[in-house]
């Protein structure tokens, strides 16, 4: 029940910034890369449902965790943690709604 409080307070903006990024974004960027590649294989293979939902998970979580690192970013230790944070929540936003909507349109 603890983790599920975790994804609440994250996205409500209530954790420390470091455990948003360490615990939401860096400990999951291997194995959510992992799984795109799985997504996106299975989906040149004509394995399309599960591809697709695969894929469209990946990057829903990817937009969710650019949510949380901006919401979260007003309570890093440091103005420029804050900064490179929106950075990045900008970027990764840009890159995951790109790659969800070119999936959606095909």
């Amino acid at each position: 029940m603890k983790i599920f409080n975790w994804f609440a307070e994250a996205y409500a903006g209530k954790i420390a910034l470091w455990k948003a990024f360490v615990f939401g974004y860096l400990l999951l960027l291997v194995p959510t890369t992992i799984l795109t590649g799985i997504g996106v294989e299975m989906l040149a293979k004509g394995n399309g449902g599960v591809g697709y939902a695969i894929y469209v998970a990946v990057q829903l979580y990817y937009l969710w965790i650019t949510i949380v690192l901006w919401r979260n970013s007003a309570n890093a230790s440091k103005p420029i943690y804050k900064l490179l944070a929106r950075v990045i929540s900008v970027i990764n936003g840009i890159i995951a709604g790109g790659m969800l909507l070119t999936v959606v349109k095909s």
